[in-house]
């Protein structure tokens, strides 16, 4: 196998005493890859407030999709079948985030099921689009941040 980042984190509901644990539980594993031969480079060692992994942003507001991703999956319409094809599956790969996804996509894959057709492609996109800005983020809960039942 081939390992080439580890990330830790901390959730806001998280202990100190945990995140520790967790710490502790990498650098044992790490020992334990070491001893195989592998290497570590301090200078890729980072401590950062976020980060991007597979695509998602995670921070200590949650798991969610980057704007700039969000932006290039849903702010103009495909131009091609097969860019229709490559964008549905691009958005798909984001569903847990997006309430209802599947019932959003199948119109549109509905809608082109015989042939592609820009006009038509151009009036279902806009559904879509709202799904998809609709996105959620998936967070921890913490009895210190608002929450909000809607």
């Amino acid at each position: 196998g081939f390992v080439d980042d580890f990330t830790i984190g901390r959730s806001p509901s998280s202990t100190k005493s945990s995140h520790q644990r967790l710490a502790e539980d990498l650098i044992m594993r790490m020992s334990e890859i070491l001893t195989c031969g592998a290497t570590l480079s301090i200078a890729k060692f980072k401590i950062a407030p976020s980060v991007e992994k597979f695509g998602y942003k995670i921070d200590k507001s949650g798991i969610y999709i980057p704007t700039e991703i969000l932006d290039d999956l849903i702010l103009h319409v495909p131009q091609s079948e097969e860019e229709l094809t490559s964008r549905l599956g691009r958005i798909q790969y984001f569903g847990e985030l997006v309430p209802d996804i599947k019932n959003s996509t199948k119109l549109i894959r509905d809608g082109m099921r015989d042939t592609y057709d820009q006009e038509k492609l151009n009036s279902l996109w806009p559904h879509l689009q709202s799904a998809l800005s609709n996105s959620l983020v998936i967070a921890s809960f913490s009895p210190t941040n608002p929450t909000f039942i809607g």
